[in-house]
């Protein structure tokens, strides 16, 4: 795996991104704001735009071949920006917070995704070690917000991340505009290749929802609060290499049936909950460059598109919860879809990589 020195880079400043946003949004705009429906409206507006923007800030990237590490710098200082209006005692500085911090994530992790897919060389792995962290990130900043960590050190945090993404990722000069294309097959036709982006899509979609369904109740002190993130955090990184080494479509189908019981019928079982969590969480990387291979020269949007089915399946959740005695009916259901979608779209192809990568020139019209 090639450019390791970012891969680091942006991995660690995608945690640092995600620890500072939630760091405000569970500490300075939840502490400042009595009203749990307000506080629930400003996390709603939080996602819409961290995750909703990513689409359309990733096509004009694109379209424009704006270097990624200047993206991802300036996603950083937006949070940077974010975290500082959280000192200030104005009526309108919790909210004026979580829209830079939303804007400048969504902003980052555009950089940032560009970068895991154009130099992933054709395989799952790269995208998976980028994605991985942030769940790391949320979790512990929801820890510090509630507990009053320090806001100085957030902001010593994003500034380092800051120094390094531009001293060591803008040398690349890459401009990582690239021709994502599969490597020894016929381009598809269109007809197909919306197909299969849907598919994909709508398996991300239902990831979302589920992961947001189970009830997980014995999260009864932090370390436990902290598992599940944990978790996520070990399925998505994992989820590459294993799909890299034994077939996407394997690894993929098989993690979700997997995933079944363990999320479906045993989730008070802190151990056996822990271990669909794990497997649940695999299939990210999986359509995560199910998506890019399809849009040629296109990482910005296709990572974009992704986040956007995140949310499309996060949606939902802040309007009502499944009853606990449906989990086991309606979730299995619900994963089994997202397993015919992967199993419909994804090829195998182990270690020969999806596509090729770094043909610098900007990118034809969008035809999906």
């Amino acid at each position: 795996m090639k450019n390791k020195v970012s891969l680091t880079i942006y991995t660690i400043s995608h945690m640092v991104v995600d620890f500072s946003c939630f760091f405000i949004l569970m500490g300075t705009f939840s502490k400042s704001i009595e009203d749990l429906m307000t506080i629930s409206f400003g996390f709603f507006t939080y996602n819409t735009i961290a995750f909703g923007l990513q689409m359309f800030i990733g096509y004009f990237v694109d379209q424009h071949a704006i270097d990624h590490s200047k993206v991802a710098l300036g996603g950083c200082f937006l949070v940077c920006l974010g975290v500082l209006f959280g000192f200030c005692s104005w009526n309108f500085a919790p909210w004026l917070s979580i829209v830079l911090c939303a804007l400048g994530n969504a902003s980052f992790h555009i950089g940032g995704g560009i970068n895991s897919l154009v130099y992933s060389d054709g395989k799952m792995a790269r995208g998976g070690v980028f994605v991985s962290s942030g769940a790391i990130g949320v979790s512990l900043g929801t820890v510090a917000g509630r507990s009053g960590f320090p806001s100085w050190i957030v902001i010593i945090l994003l500034l380092s991340c800051l120094g390094t993404i531009y001293f060591l990722c803008s040398s690349e000069k890459n401009k990582i505009i690239a021709k994502l294309k599969q490597i020894n097959i016929s381009k598809p036709m269109i007809t197909k290749v919306s197909i299969i982006v849907y598919l994909c899509l709508i398996s991300i979609v239902v990831r979302s929802f589920v992961g947001f369904q189970i009830p997980i109740l014995w999260k009864t002190n932090t370390f436990l609060f902290i598992l599940p993130s944990i978790c996520a955090f070990a399925g998505k990184l994992s989820g590459g290499f294993l799909a890299d080494r034994f077939g996407a479509k394997n690894v993929g189908v098989t993690s979700l049936l997997v995933s079944i019981p363990f999320l479906c019928l045993f989730y008070n079982n802190v151990l056996l909950c822990v271990v669909g969590l794990v497997a649940f969480n695999i299939t990210m990387s999986i359509t995560l460059l199910g998506v890019a291979i399809q849009l040629p020269n296109q990482p910005g949007f296709a990572f974009g598109l992704t986040t956007l089915a995140l949310l499309a399946g996060n949606v939902p959740t802040f309007f009502f919860i499944l009853p606990e005695k449906l989990v086991s009916i309606v979730l299995p259901i619900l994963i089994i879809i997202s397993a015919i979608c992967i199993f419909f779209a994804i090829e195998n192809r182990k270690g020969r990589g999806y596509y090729v990568k770094e043909i610098h020139e900007k990118p034809k019209k969008l035809s999906l």
